[in-house]
């Protein structure tokens, strides 16, 4: 895919765009969230254009780093991982209610998970360096848990692949990765991501904070990103579903 052929001018190279959903699960018993603490995991879901394919990143802290901040030194970098990538039976197979029995509390209710935002998303490659940049559909709506979830308006990040040490998460898909995506990492634990590592499940990465904006060379790929009203509402409620299952014959847990 070429640059120039969605508007985005050198030094960048175009590596991918699409839609982005921002999805979070609450605590158990915490039906209403509202803020990080009520929360429990946080994930970013992308879905490439043209790809009938998604990735669900398990955000560390439960948020996007801040992106804000003057000089390298104090810019955030949350680690996180892909938690899953397939169809999206797939990554939304979790993400429903459920009620279970324990021992010691009785009866407990987990929330189903829902979808705080969405917007659209470019990955590109500047030199050394690849970049993660997104605009959100409806800014204005921005509140407090989306600040609490580290959402702006628009935002730009650096992307680091990780390489796992030996016994760590993503340690034992690592060496079932492709040598050439592997090749990168022999002497280093960090290295600009390639794209394909984001379709293997339980690979690490590192999100870095760049700023509160979209570079002028990487905007018009944004806006050119095609919207498919239809598709974005299957998908977001595949994403949130909202009927809690009932609850039959559970098995007591600590």
């Amino acid at each position: 895919m070429q640059p120039e052929s969605l508007g985005c001018t050198p030094p960048y190279d175009l590596l991918e765009r699409g839609r982005m959903y921002v999805v979070f699960q609450p605590r158990v018993e915490t039906p209403f969230p509202e803020g990080i603490a009520d929360v429990q995991r946080t994930f970013l879901v992308l879905h490439p254009d043209g790809r009938d394919r998604f990735r669900r990143i398990l955000l560390g802290h439960k948020r996007l780093p801040d992106p804000g901040g003057g000089g390298w030194r104090r810019r955030e970098r949350f680690w996180s991982y892909v938690d899953r990538a397939g169809k999206l039976s797939h990554v939304s197979h979790d993400l429903g209610a459920s009620t279970y029995m324990t021992r010691t509390r009785g009866l407990r209710f987990q929330p189903a998970a829902r979808v705080l935002t969405q917007g659209s998303y470019v990955i590109a490659e500047h030199g050394d360096h690849t970049h993660f940049s997104y605009a959100l559909d409806a800014p204005e709506t921005v509140g407090p848990i989306h600040d609490d979830l580290g959402m702006c308006a628009v935002a730009s990040y650096l992307l680091l692949g990780m390489r796992p040490w030996p016994g760590e998460r993503g340690a034992r898909v690592w060496h079932r990765i492709p040598e050439h995506l592997r090749a990168p990492y022999q002497d280093k634990r960090f290295a600009p991501l390639k794209l394909p590592l984001l379709d293997f499940e339980g690979v690490s990465l590192v999100l870095v904070g760049v700023g509160r904006y979209v570079d002028p060379a990487l905007a018009p790929v944004l806006q050119s990103v095609p919207r498919d009203l239809a598709e974005e509402q299957r998908v977001r409620a595949a994403l949130e579903p909202a009927a809690p299952p009932v609850l039959e014959a559970p098995t007591a847990r600590a």
